[in-house]
């Protein structure tokens, strides 16, 4: 587990920005299945620029790619919170920890199900 320094208030907007840059960061370095989404997300928005979907259709799949990293982004939080309150097995954190994984599941299911929607009707 990396080791966190204590959190201080940013002054200013500046300083909040590059922290939320440094969480993105910590989040690909260290987070297999965010690497993963990226990197089916790059896919998929050529794969929708080759097609020559609508602004919209670009649009609402940019929007799913977001929900299936913001969940991505919560269950890792989740876990890493769990981790530090729970250091030992706890099955009531086990639970959370599997409630939290099925969240960025059901994202992907919606995503794939969007993706769908749009690439089929251009593939058949």
């Amino acid at each position: 587990m990396p080791h966190y320094k204590p959190h201080v208030p940013s002054r200013n907007f500046k300083d909040s920005f590059l922290s939320s840059v440094v969480g993105i960061l910590e989040i690909f370095k260290t987070q297999r299945n965010a690497r993963i989404i990226l990197a089916v997300a790059i896919i998929v928005v050529i794969i929708g620029l080759s097609f020559q979907i609508t602004l919209v259709e670009m649009a609402i799949l940019i929007l799913t790619i977001g929900l299936v990293f913001v969940s991505e982004v919560f269950n890792t939080m989740t876990e890493e919170i769990l981790d530090i309150i729970s250091p030992q097995y706890n099955h009531k954190a086990r639970i959370i920890k599997d409630i939290a994984a099925g969240a960025v599941l059901v994202s992907c299911l919606i995503s794939m199900a969007v993706g769908c929607l749009i690439f089929l009707k251009r593939i058949f």
